[in-house]
């Protein structure tokens, strides 16, 4: 996965939903390939079109996504990088090698074994944090098993109890008269992201289909960024 699939996986899961009634994501990708081919690879030039077109994206966040070079050059990038922060430890039967994931969604470690001799490499175990487990409701740390090591698919998996944290989003809304409010936002409480995305859900259903009744959607952290709490009322508290 190159940096611009990090970037829009980064954008969905931040502003999940909400952008989708705004920007199509195949433009927004266009964008950022117009950016870059009109600047040359120019981080400093694709930052300043694309902050404009999406002003809730702070400066640090695209520092933190965009390259200075091309795609190919970022494939090599990861791969060297992935390399470095591995940790191996020999063992008689070879080498036990734990590297991180590189699925944003997904992160974690993988821990393989590198058979002697490097004739195979096998899948011993995976510890991740996911919040979109299937079977469970997230967010989890899950460590995932693979007791016969030939198998493709892991044979045990175990859901690590996480201590009970208090999550607050914001849900902001414009004046748009179908909103559930107007000019204002409401504070929603949760466990975790998802689970107060759908708390606001349960309270205001979606008018559209997979998108939410609101303009945007921030963490705490993005929300002291804006400093909207200064120019608009809190309408409501969603514990």
């Amino acid at each position: 996965m190159n940096r611009k699939e990090l970037f829009l996986n980064w954008l969905k899961e931040e502003f999940p939903n909400c952008l989708d009634a705004q920007f199509n994501w195949d433009l927004i990708e266009n964008l950022i390939d117009y950016a870059y081919k009109t600047h040359g690879h120019s981080k400093g030039g694709a930052k300043g079109i694309l902050a404009q077109i999406i002003p809730e994206i702070t400066e640090e966040e695209l520092d933190r996504f965009l390259p200075d070079f091309s795609d190919e050059d970022l494939e090599s990038e990861k791969v060297t990088s992935q390399v470095s922060r591995s940790l191996e430890v020999e063992t008689p039967e070879g080498r036990l090698s734990a590297y991180p994931s590189t699925d944003p969604n997904h992160q974690g470690l993988y821990i393989d074994l590198i058979i002697k001799g490097g004739s195979a490499t096998l899948p011993v175990a995976m510890v991740e944090y996911a919040e979109d487990e299937a079977d469970a409701e997230g967010p989890h740390i899950i460590t995932r098993v693979w007791e016969d090591m030939q198998k493709e698919d892991y044979s045990a998996r175990h859901i690590h109890k996480l201590p009970d944290v208090d999550v607050k989003m914001y849900f902001t809304f414009g004046s748009d008269p179908l909103f559930p409010y107007q000019n204002g936002y409401v504070i929603v409480h949760g466990t975790s992201k998802t689970a107060a995305i759908n708390k606001f859900r349960k309270r205001f259903p979606d008018r559209h289909e997979n998108t939410v009744n609101c303009a945007f959607i921030y963490t705490q952290k993005q929300w002291e960024k804006t400093g909207m709490d200064k120019t608009y009322p809190c309408l409501e508290v969603i514990k």
